[in-house]
């Protein structure tokens, strides 16, 4: 199943005989050949309702492509970071908690992108890459032309202290570690793809 954000809207693509998540129990799941651009535009505008079902099994990208005209992908990578007592690592950006992430430039593998916005956002060094965690997926209007961003995450660990500098050109006014029984009431002030992520990958095998 793939879910796929816009603003605080969840579209689920989903096959009716695979997993079916618990946020699905209350969304009525449409057929895909129900599925039509004047449904998927509702979403994206926020006409319809908060969340939307399709049974499909195609990916965010080829779905989207059929629906949005002039759809453009967009592929960012950013980082779960954590210090020795398990504190997460949160930006406070636009007036939302978030994570350190960016844009993969051409020819640059994703790990090297999260470690590199990860020191551009943060002026943190010394750190170590874990594990690859996942991947989330989000819709944004930027000059009249939707944008689908696929973002690959990173579990990251630091063992060392080290000074925190917010990149102020980037709008992140302040870096802040975060005890990690206190992360779930940053999210609540995060966006709702972030929120879940981190709470399904995370906080639920607390």
């Amino acid at each position: 199943m793939y879910e796929v954000f816009c603003e605080n809207r969840c579209l689920f693509l989903t096959s009716v005989n695979g997993h079916t998540s618990d946020l699905l129990l209350q969304t009525p799941i449409i057929q895909h050949s129900y599925a039509t651009n004047e449904m998927v535009q509702r979403w994206l505008h926020h006409t319809t309702e908060l969340d939307i079902a399709i049974d499909s099994e195609l990916l965010p990208g080829e779905f989207l492509s059929k629906h949005i005209p002039g759809l453009v992908f967009v592929k960012a990578a950013g980082g779960i970071v954590r210090n020795s007592k398990g504190d997460f690592l949160f930006i406070y950006k636009n007036k939302k908690w978030d994570l350190p992430k960016g844009h993969i430039e051409v020819n640059e593998l994703p790990h090297a992108t999260a470690l590199r916005e990860l020191t551009e956002e943060t002026g943190l060094q010394h750190v170590e890459i874990q594990r690859f965690v996942g991947s989330t997926f989000h819709c944004y209007n930027q000059h009249n032309t939707w944008f689908l961003k696929e973002t690959h995450w990173f579990d990251m660990s630091v063992s060392q202290n080290s000074v925190l500098v917010p990149d102020l050109q980037e709008g992140i006014s302040h870096l802040e570690w975060i005890d990690c029984h206190q992360v779930e009431q940053v999210l609540h002030q995060s966006y709702r793809s972030l929120r879940e992520f981190v709470t399904h990958h995370y906080l639920s095998h607390s």
